[in-house]
C-alpha cells in the first residue's frame, strides 16, 4: 500500500515547485495474518458444522436403540 503526500511551494535550486512525497509501507505481514485468521475461523466454522451434524443423528439413534431394548425386555 502506499502513500502519497504533496508539499507545496518548497524551494529546490532557487525555483519554487511542488514535491511530492512517496511512502511504501510494507503490508504483508498484516495480510498473511488477516489470511491465517480467515482460515482459522473458516476450520472452527466447518468443525462446528460437521460436529453439530454427525452429533444429533447419533443422539436420535442411541435414543432409537435405547427405546427398542426397552421394549425387546418388556417382551421377554
Amino acid at each position: 500500500m502506499k502513500k502519497l503526500n504533496s508539499i507545496g511551494n518548497v524551494k529546490a535550486n532557487g525555483k519554487e515547485s511542488d514535491k511530492i512525497v512517496l511512502q511504501i509501507i510494507d503490508m504483508s505481514d498484516k495480510m498473511l495474518y488477516n489470511e491465517f485468521k480467515a482460515r482459522e475461523q473458516f476450520i472452527t466454522l466447518i468443525n462446528a458444522a460437521v460436529s453439530h451434524e454427525l452429533r444429533n443423528p447419533l443422539n436420535s439413534l442411541i435414543g432409537q436403540i435405547e427405546s427398542m431394548m426397552g421394549f425387546l425386555k418388556n417382551l421377554k
